[in-house]
């Protein structure tokens, strides 16, 4: 049997972005990366991945009008694309 290998749906500058944001709000989170593509993640290990970018979307990827800008757009892909995983 083969290892699980995750559909690469994440991009080169999904996974820039994603790790960058872990390291700033969760540091303690930074493992999960190397697992990804690597073995299945836990809905317990995606939901944590998922707050954290959550946090810096409301920090950093909000407009003065409260709609998301290009880099809250970038994290709300993130997000979402986490829920597939």
């Amino acid at each position: 049997m083969s290892p699980f290998r995750a559909p690469k749906i994440l991009r080169p500058e999904d996974l820039v972005l994603l790790r960058a944001t872990i390291q700033k709000q969760q540091p303690e989170l930074l493992p999960l990366l190397d697992l990804l593509g690597v073995q299945p993640l836990t809905e317990d290990q995606r939901e944590a991945l998922r707050e954290a970018l959550a946090d810096e979307f409301v920090e950093t990827g909000l407009m003065d009008d409260s709609e998301p800008n290009a880099r809250g757009r970038h994290l709300d892909d993130i997000i979402g694309t986490l829920r597939r995983l």
